[in-house]
């Protein structure tokens, strides 16, 4: 929600949001509907390095962290995630 607010602030009209919160998972109440066999590792990383954080962080540039999974994800190169239920 912080981000949609931030975007909002600043007159940014194009968005994509993405979630890789477990909660988010649960609430779907059927398997087919998410599509497991394809992840984004870029939306992965950040969310594991929002985990470390202890107060709100905005990037200007692409954090260095995600660098290598950006040009991965620009490039279309797969990324696969297996999830055991």
């Amino acid at each position: 929600m912080r981000a949609i607010e931030l975007a909002h602030n600043r007159n940014w009209t194009n968005l994509w949001l993405e979630s890789d919160s477990s909660l988010v998972v649960q609430a779907f109440s059927a398997a087919s509907l998410v599509p497991w066999e394809e992840g984004n590792q870029c939306a992965d990383k950040l969310a594991n390095i929002g985990l470390g954080l202890d107060s709100f962080t905005f990037w200007n540039e692409l954090p260095p962290q995600i660098s290598s999974s950006f040009v991965d994800n620009r490039l279309g190169k797969p990324s696969f995630r297996f999830v055991y239920m």
